[in-house]
């Protein structure tokens, strides 16, 4: 019996001060909190003041993007939560590199770890919620010392910038577990949603979609809400976004199809060529392209918002 009391304490998530613990941890890394949306997702969440939970938005009869893991969460009781992650999962795909775009979506909160405050209780786990047979409080990490082993390099790093690098999939797998794949964070929050006051800003992705640019779109909504939002568009993309973003318009397309489709650009044929060679097609197929037009493309054009 005490051997199992004792094994419960060890996994449970962060509560009270070690709360605090987190947030220090955090702001001594100089590390954010991103969540990244559809623009659909972005309206409904200054409609309720803040980045909710989806059980939020459901109950406040708010249109959100459905995810393939939907089900899932709902089963594995992580469908009140309030998610964030320690990256910016957008940053790959527009320095040029083989990777799919944020598949979550365009839109890119970047929020102060002091919004940990307002959560009851904090998970930080390295696989995503939305797996099957997820367990929120069992697969946490349980201490302060292994959080900051999240990271790339020391906390004392004299490159500032370096500090909040978080480890690759390689590198967690081999410090903590084989089925390790990104840090990912789901909050309990008593309101439902995390406060806007605690967003840094909010990064958007260069996309025109049948001629209406996306930072517009995101600037008008903030605009009507009320809010009080910086707005940043990404510096940087790749040559063959627009082309990219222009064949999606029309329908929700495979990697495979991008890749054999000779009316296209060689530079996107190449891209799409590579991504499925890493093995990461899926992300594409499952995810990125039908949640973008879905949630971005689709409101837009049938004028949404």
């Amino acid at each position: 019996m005490n051997k199992i009391c004792r094994f419960w304490e060890e996994s449970i998530m962060f509560q009270g001060e070690e709360i605090q613990k987190l947030v220090e941890l955090l702001k001594k890394r100089g590390a954010y909190l991103y969540h990244a949306c559809q623009l659909l997702d972005f309206q409904s969440y200054l409609n309720v003041g803040g980045i909710p939970s989806r059980s939020h938005l459901e109950s406040n009869s708010q249109p959100y993007t459905p995810f393939k893991t939907d089900h899932n969460d709902r089963a594995n009781d992580d469908w009140d939560k309030v998610f964030a992650n320690l990256s910016d999962f957008g940053f790959t795909f527009a320095g040029g590199y083989d990777a799919v775009p944020n598949i979550y979506g365009p839109i890119l909160f970047q929020i102060k770890p002091e919004v940990f405050y307002e959560a009851t209780d904090v998970a930080i786990c390295l696989r995503s919620a939305g797996g099957k047979g997820f367990d929120r409080e069992m697969e946490a990490l349980n201490s302060i010392s292994d959080v900051d082993r999240l990271f790339q390099h020391p906390v004392d790093e004299a490159d500032l910038r370096k500090r909040s690098y978080v480890k690759n999939r390689q590198g967690l797998q081999k410090d903590f577990t084989p089925n390790a794949s990104a840090p990912e964070i789901s909050c309990t929050v008593e309101s439902g949603k995390f406060s806007l006051k605690y967003v840094n800003l909010v990064r958007v992705e260069p996309y025109i979609i049948q001629g209406h640019h996306l930072e517009v779109k995101v600037k008008e909504i903030i605009s009507k809400s009320g809010e009080k939002l910086c707005v940043y568009n990404r510096d940087k993309s790749p040559s063959y976004t627009d082309e990219l973003l222009k064949i999606m318009e029309s329908r929700v397309l495979s990697l495979q199809h991008l890749s054999e489709n000779y009316k296209i650009s060689q530079d996107l044929r190449d891209w799409a060529k590579r991504v499925i060679n890493r093995g990461i097609a899926y992300q594409f197929n499952d995810s990125f392209a039908p949640y973008l037009y879905h949630g971005t493309i689709l409101p837009i054009l049938q004028g949404q918002v």
